[in-house]
């Protein structure tokens, strides 16, 4: 039997809404580490104030970024194993986090990444990991890997009068996951990465330990919430933030959340580990099938709205989001699709099956991008 995932840590924080641990300096940013099991620890960024302006973070709760590191050693078959990280959180903690990941991995380390969200802002603490630690690896999904090669050379042009910026990194290499797979970790421990995609999160990879049954699922099952302990307490102490986070984020994908949720389902899963939140361990057959009842309320709307869109560094998806939620606030089912990665036919289906389209776009150039052009083409046709 694996071993229990219950360590021996603080106790939850009683007011969400203040500094983690009772700190006495309100909104003060801080990285902890969480032992779980011998060679594996939680690097938990806590951020006790509002961390950004987003809808999600609206219940103003503070936030965590969970990221796991599973430390070097021998394999069960004899090979040695490099240090791999899943799940590293943005430049919010880049500071923060380096320290205390330098504690265990030194710089000359074959330290490997696994990408679980790819966007501009985890490219770029990629780089500064890549110049801190340059014998590093990325391990992402095949849209991941592809978003990661277009965002590496692409960051925002100095301010005038500004020093010019240092040069780049080179781009570390990419182990690309097509498809389901196990990769040995040191000791006992054996990781196997699932591809996740939707439209919000196209790159999506969640990372499932074997032998301990820790899914560790990125944004799945987050909630805004700012707690010291790897834990929640009991259901209820989260239950409002996870469904804030779901109408926020996952409500107008519930489709392709579904889809997902199903895979999961299969798993022998013993505690889900989200990159925002405490951990669930006694209650993650309840959110699962909350995530399950949920979906099923958007899907029985009687009017829809399909909501196109492409983001080139983020800000035209949090619009879209905000948007979704909105909508889905009024009774209307509403469907996300990144025209960027979404197949035609599913952007056909989406067209001819809403009541009702929006479609939202960045400017490259004084221009639309590509994929929102041919979306639009599309619409026209049909």
């Amino acid at each position: 039997m694996a071993p229990s995932l219950t360590p021996p840590l603080p106790s939850p924080t009683t007011d969400p809404a203040q500094p983690a641990g009772g700190s006495s300096e309100a909104g003060e940013r801080r990285v902890i580490r969480l032992p779980i099991e011998p060679g594996l620890v939680c690097l938990r960024g806590l951020s006790p104030r509002r961390l950004r302006f987003e809808v999600e973070y609206g219940l103003e709760r503070g936030t965590t970024a969970n990221s796991f590191l599973f430390e070097a050693g021998t394999a069960a078959d004899g090979h040695p194993v490099p240090p791999v990280l899943v799940h590293p959180p943005g430049m919010t903690y880049a500071d923060l986090f380096f320290a205390a990941l330098a504690e265990t991995v030194p710089a000359d380390a074959a330290l490997k990444v696994v990408v679980g969200v790819v966007n501009p802002n985890r490219v770029e603490l990629l780089r500064a990991m890549a110049t801190r630690w340059p014998n590093l690896s990325v391990v992402a999904s095949n849209a991941g890997a592809k978003l990661v090669r277009e965002l590496w050379e692409q960051r925002r042009p100095p301010a005038p009068g500004a020093a010019e910026p240092a040069p780049l990194p080179p781009l570390p290499p990419i182990d690309v996951v097509k498809q389901e797979v196990s990769r040995p970790l040191a000791g006992p421990l054996r990781l196997r990465l699932i591809p996740a995609p939707t439209p919000r999160w196209p790159g999506a990879l969640m990372a499932f330990e074997e032998h301990t049954g820790l899914l560790m699922s990125s944004k799945f099952f987050s909630a805004h919430l700012c707690s010291d302990a790897f834990e929640e307490s009991n259901r209820s102490s989260t239950e409002e933030d996870r469904r804030w986070f779901y109408d926020c984020l996952m409500a107008p994908m519930a489709r392709q959340v579904d889809t997902v949720v199903e895979r999961l389902e299969e798993l022998p899963i013993r505690t889900i580990a989200p990159f925002h939140g405490p951990a669930i361990a006694q209650s993650w057959r309840s959110l699962l099938a909350d995530y399950r009842r949920w979906g099923e309320s958007q899907e029985k709307a009687s009017l829809s709205v399909a909501l196109l869109f492409a983001s080139a560094y983020g800000n035209t998806a949090a619009i879209a989001d905000g948007l979704a939620r909105g909508v889905a606030r009024s009774g209307v089912r509403v469907e996300s699709i990144n025209c960027e990665f979404a197949p035609a036919e599913q952007l056909i289906a989406a067209i001819r099956g809403c009541d009702a389209l929006l479609i939202g776009s960045p400017t490259l150039g004084g221009h639309a991008p590509t994929p929102i052009v041919s979306a639009l083409g599309t619409v026209l046709t049909e």
